[in-house]
């Protein structure tokens, strides 16, 4: 379903979420009003609140007032049911996100692991990255971005910090000013 799936995508961009934060949400997680997402946080145990943009308010309103009824499985307590489940899986996710950027031109197989499986640019998981990187090159305090993305140490928000130490370098060398 093209409008699921596009909700899906940008609310992964929009909140950092993991893909399987994502598929845990259930419908009495959200608020729509406030614009905020109850998630339980399987991995790190630390709940908290992540919120999306006003640009969503439509997306998310006709998925859950419209299409999502329209499934045989609409009375599923989850925000992604499907059409044979309660919820949607984490694979399922990451295989939405990368059709979409195969359909948007912009997936590249990147390399063939040991098991011979085809590693692509574009995943869920970078998703998550593209939203911490995008909240430090805005400013955003990493304390802010580590609760937003329900990290359990700061130094592993911290590691994004280094990541844009290397672009700030990089643009640096690139386009700084010309030697006098």
């Amino acid at each position: 379903p093209t409008l699921r799936n596009e909700l899906i995508i940008r609310l992964l961009y929009q909140t950092g979420l993991r893909r399987g934060e994502l598929t845990e949400i259930r419908l009495s997680d959200i608020d729509t009003d406030l614009r905020e997402i109850n998630v339980h946080a399987e991995k790190t145990h630390l709940n908290r609140v992540v919120f999306y943009k006003p640009s969503l308010n439509t997306l998310m309103s006709r998925w859950i007032n419209v299409d999502r009824k329209s499934l045989v499985t609409a009375s599923s307590e989850y925000l992604y049911p499907t059409y044979k489940t309660e919820k949607i899986s984490p694979e399922q996710i990451n295989r939405t996100v990368r059709k979409a950027a195969e359909n948007a031109g912009l997936q590249e197989e990147v390399y063939a692991n040991a098991e011979g499986n085809v590693q692509v640019k574009i995943t869920a998981h970078v998703l998550r990255h593209s939203f911490a990187m995008n909240c430090l090159k805005t400013g955003m305090d990493s304390k802010f971005i580590q609760e937003l993305m329900g990290h359990a140490k700061i130094e592993t928000t911290e590691r994004y910090l280094q990541t844009m130490y290397d672009d700030v370098r990089d643009a640096y060398r690139k386009r700084g000013p010309p030697t006098a």
